[in-house]
This record gives C-alpha cells, structure tokens and sequence, in this order.
C-alpha cells in the first residue's frame, strides 16, 4: 500500500528500489467510516525527508496528507507558534522549525522565543 501510495501519489519512480522501512502499522481500532492511519518508520533520514518533500510538493488539495509523528506535548508547543509562523510566511520571510529542537522557530534563520513578537 505504501509503495503503490508513493508511485501514484507523491510520484516517486521504482520506491521499492530507493525506499526501506524499518517497520510500518496501522493505527488505532478499524472503523467504519474510512481507513485507519499507517505510521511508517524509514530506514534511512534522507528517504524520510524526500518523501516528506514530495509530499509538501504534489498533495495540495488532495484528499490524502503525510506528516511527521511527534509527540503530544511538542505538537502543543509549535501549535501554540502556529500564528507567528502563518504571519511570518505571509510576509515572505523563510521560517522554518528547528531540526535539533524541534519546538523552536526561526524566522530568517534568527531564534523567536515563545512569548516574543515577531
């Protein structure tokens, strides 16, 4: 399923001969009302980042979306940065959260913290 997800969708050639995974599931209880999530973990970090990309790039306004699995409590802290973030994109600055620390924005390369403005 996720080989044939990332040839029709997020047009990726021969993912079978790039891409491994570690382990890949489904999560929660089935449902009746649509399919349940599948939570993948890739083999290498450069497989991950190329699908996420592809992903950002070819799936607007489509039915499906890839995102990365974080934590709860980080998902909270960069919800709670979520209108510095649109406003900064807005004004056509590069932000971007922080690879090492995941609940720190940048804006144009610069730390913001938490409580100040942009």
């Amino acid at each position: 399923i996720i080989y044939k997800f990332m040839e029709e969708e997020l047009q990726i050639s021969n993912p079978r001969d790039k891409i491994e995974f570690q382990r890949i599931h489904r999560v929660g209880k089935p449902k009746h009302d649509g399919p349940r999530p599948i939570i993948a973990r890739f083999l290498r970090y450069a497989d991950r980042e190329m699908v996420l990309h592809q992903a950002r790039k070819t799936l607007k306004d489509k039915e499906f979306s890839v995102f990365e699995d974080i934590p709860k409590e980080l998902y909270k802290l960069r919800k709670s940065q979520k209108e510095k973030f649109k406003d900064a994109k807005d004004r056509g600055y590069n932000v971007y959260f922080s690879k090492r620390f995941p609940d720190k924005l940048y804006v144009n390369g610069k730390f913001i913290p938490r409580n100040a403005p942009l």
